[in-house]
């Protein structure tokens, strides 16, 4: 299995094809439920638009509205959903639950899988994915 190398504004995570392809699932997932809002329907075509072609090999992964605070915000949410749907498997996802509902992808989901790894990877997405603020001034004065 390969690792994607991903790159957005500047920042950049290798993340494991496989929980990349997993974490776009749940996110397709939590997507498919929610309402038809602007946001919602952005962020389904982003992921839709995904394609793992080949190891360490995805097309269409940079977010189109990386300055669209509507977006980021959408984006940070649904990336919550995404951890506590993850979560709600406990510490596997079990092997016929991938081969039955996660579509598409390079993989071939014939054992177990840890969520762990399928976490890191989200956050690992979402730390490139999202500008986070910079924080401005001394330690000591942030958070006042």
């Amino acid at each position: 299995m390969g690792h994607e190398l991903v790159i957005c504004a500047g920042r950049s995570a290798v993340i494991n094809d496989a929980d990349l392809w997993l974490m776009r699932h749940f996110a397709l997932e939590q997507l498919a439920g929610a309402a038809n809002e602007v946001a919602s329907t952005e962020l389904r075509r982003y992921f839709e638009a995904w394609s793992w072609v080949g190891p360490g090999v995805y097309l269409n992964l940079d977010p189109p509205a990386r300055d669209d605070e509507v977006w980021i915000h959408a984006l940070r949410q649904l990336l919550a959903l995404v951890r506590c749907r993850v979560r709600d498997f406990g510490p596997h996802l079990p092997a016929d639950y991938a081969r039955i509902h996660v579509r598409g992808g390079r993989c071939e989901w014939n054992a177990t899988l840890s969520t762990a790894p399928i976490l890191r990877a989200t956050d690992a997405f979402e730390d490139v994915a999202v500008r986070r603020p910079v924080a401005v001034g001394r330690p000591a004065d942030r958070g006042r």
